[in-house]
């Protein structure tokens, strides 16, 4: 009876020590209303989007468009993460219209590596259509 208590204990402080380091990372959320953003850099490994909130004062669409492609191209100091954006490649012009935005890049931006291209890809779509107005 003793072992059968042993074991029984051994299996419960196992399960909460387990579970215990299951814990949700919790993600920021955009809210375009309350000027809540979520900027999205690459981690340092290259391999996937590290998302950060960002708050501001913006409201105009165009000019929300520039600050958070300047948020995107400048990583604050105290993350531990990268720019979508190699600081080669230079952001010729953009284009919005009818709710859909136009960036061009110089010609560094095909040199990107294709997983880098991708990341880039999605952490600029993912960033901009949390504007309103932006799909």
């Amino acid at each position: 009876m003793n072992k059968l208590w042993i074991k029984w204990i051994f299996l419960v402080v196992f399960a909460v020590l387990f579970l215990g380091g299951c814990q949700k990372q919790e993600v920021p959320v955009s809210n375009p209303e309350e000027n809540q953003y979520v900027i999205y850099y690459l981690n340092t490994g290259i391999t996937r989007l590290e998302p950060v909130e960002y708050v501001t004062e913006t409201r105009d669409v165009l000019d929300l468009i520039q600050e958070l492609y300047q948020q995107l191209c400048t990583v604050p100091a105290d993350l531990d993460a990268a720019s979508p954006l190699s600081s080669k490649v230079e952001l010729q012009r953009l284009q919005w219209d009818q709710n859909v935005l136009y960036m061009y890049f110089d010609a560094n931006y095909t040199m990107m590596s294709s997983s880098q291209e991708i990341l880039c890809r999605a952490a600029l779509t993912k960033t901009m259509t949390q504007i309103p107005g932006v799909e």
